[in-house]
């Protein structure tokens, strides 16, 4: 069966209890020939990786703001997309969330 998949990193796998939602370590051939759209906890890295998987149809994902204009110098510390120009002075951006971010990492629960 083809779908549009959400692929999300293993810290935000309890998402994988909704519908088209699966962690990235769950990823398996069953799910061939699906458009996998990254998700929430993985990075550009896990894109190409799963880009390179002969066993998924296309992989979509956004691309991350250029590291000048958020100040951050690890990719994985970067929270948001390019930003695109919606209207006159009037801009968006996605929030991406990778799951080795400085956020996630230094996160204590309780």
């Amino acid at each position: 069966m083809k779908n549009k998949l959400l692929i999300v990193g293993d810290k935000f796998k309890s998402l994988d209890e909704l519908d088209n939602v699966i962690s990235i370590n769950h990823l398996h051939q069953e799910y061939e020939n699906n458009t996998c759209l990254l998700g929430q906890g993985l990075s550009t890295i896990d894109g190409s990786n799963l880009s390179q998987n002969r066993s998924v149809n296309s992989v979509m994902y956004n691309n991350l703001c250029d590291s000048r204009y958020v100040h951050k110098n690890k990719e994985e510390n970067i929270l948001i997309t390019e930003p695109k120009c919606i209207s006159n002075n009037k801009f968006e951006c996605t929030i991406v969330i990778n799951e080795n971010n400085e956020l996630i990492i230094d996160h204590t629960t309780g």
